[in-house]
């Protein structure tokens, strides 16, 4: 299996919180949108890098511990004009 690693980028409060409460291997979701950035090496080599900008991150639990009563669920913001599940068409 091929292993990819993307950077997150998070800013402000929810910065703050997730670097006292998160270590290296926590399980997260996170939603934020996708950026990528290109550059050339001093060789001559076109580089591409993505990562993702955070706008909510939530701590999971991993597989067999009880649930975290200290890291907070963020809910992302809900956007205008979207309707609410109840109000949809279908």
């Amino acid at each position: 299996e091929d292993t990819l690693f993307i950077d997150v980028t998070a800013w402000g409060e929810l910065a703050e919180r997730m670097s006292k409460r998160l270590t290296k291997g926590s399980p997260l979701m996170i939603q934020g949108r996708l950026r990528s950035r290109t550059w050339e090496t001093e060789t001559g080599q076109r580089r591409t890098a993505y990562e993702v900008v955070a706008f909510s991150i939530q701590a999971l639990e991993k597989m067999g511990t009880e649930p975290s009563q200290d890291v907070p669920v963020e809910e992302p913001p809900l956007e205008e004009g979207v309707p609410e599940e109840e109000d949809l068409p279908f």
